[in-house]
């Protein structure tokens, strides 16, 4: 089962049983859901139920931070092959995504595999496109925008501080 999505004109196909993102509670994803087209060119590959080894190469911690929302830390780190980010809180397993450096980036995910958190999916999700579109100066923003006499209008802050609010005014 795969499902596409194109974000910014970029391509981001998921793959595996759990591959319908707004089906696992990600519904800010339905508006960049596309059909499916086998021919199309990725910029990014998640595999989601993915068995994943963190023992598999030696691994250097790059950042560790506190992911607000999921009440969790984050590790994020680099190995000669791969990029990995781990979320982890005490309700919720461990959620690892790790990239492999291909063309296009696969991405694979233990979400699904084990219980699914929607809030560290959607990070992770977000969190890898980023990490994979860095070369192309290009990042996601959690944002709200509107158009105004030819110029846009870009409202950034937390999940809840009325940034669609704003907008729908």
């Amino acid at each position: 089962m795969c499902n596409d999505y194109i974000i910014a004109n970029y391509r981001l196909r998921i793959n595996g049983p759990h591959s319908d993102l707004a089906g696992l509670g990600l519904a800010a994803f339905t508006p960049f859901s596309v059909e499916y087209n086998e021919c199309a060119q990725c910029d990014m590959v998640m595999t989601m139920a993915a068995d994943i080894s963190l023992e598999a190469e030696e691994l250097t911690e790059l950042t560790h931070f506190d992911f607000a929302e999921g009440d969790a830390v984050c590790r994020f780190l680099r190995g000669d092959k791969s990029y990995v980010l781990t979320i982890e809180n005490d309700k919720h397993p461990l959620h690892i995504f790790l990239c492999d450096r291909q063309n296009p980036p696969q991405v694979f995910t233990n979400a699904g595999k084990v219980e699914v958190s929607p809030s560290f999916l959607r990070f992770g999700t977000w969190f890898m496109l980023n990490v994979n579109t860095i070369h192309r100066q290009t990042a996601a923003i959690h944002s709200s925008a509107i158009c105004y006499r030819g110029e846009v209008v870009l409202f950034l802050g937390e999940s809840g501080t009325g940034k669609s609010t704003h907008t729908r005014l």
